[in-house]
């Protein structure tokens, strides 16, 4: 289904042939007037999908920012042990990354708002 852009809209009919029932994924493109280029899709949301909460939100945020740290933290601890052939180093330093990296890593394994 297409729209011209000065209409502003695109209105598609949906019958009920059991998928308004079903989960719906909206994505949406632009076409050149020309007809020989196309965008990149983008999505739009799940049409008909419950809304998510602000706690579930708060919680997708939170996992996020502590799998942000996780992702430096393994990056660095991985690196390190990698240049010393796979054995921990013998420093304050890297014992606290060590156990950084353990309490991020089983934080990850039990927080909510995993995403999927």
């Amino acid at each position: 289904n297409a729209s011209r852009r000065d209409a502003g809209t695109c209105f598609i009919e949906l019958h009920h042939d059991g998928f308004l029932d079903e989960p719906i994924e909206a994505y949406i493109c632009f076409r050149a007037a020309d007809g020989k280029e196309i965008s990149d899709s983008a999505y739009l949301g799940n049409l008909n999908g419950e809304a998510e909460t602000e706690e579930q939100i708060s919680e997708k945020k939170k996992y996020a920012e502590v799998k942000q740290r996780f992702d430096v933290v393994e990056a660095d601890y991985l690196h390190q042990m990698k240049n010393n052939r796979g054995n921990p180093v013998d420093s304050k330093a890297f014992r606290s990354l060590e156990k950084e990296y353990q309490v991020l890593k089983n934080k990850l394994e039990h927080l909510p708002g995993k995403p999927g």
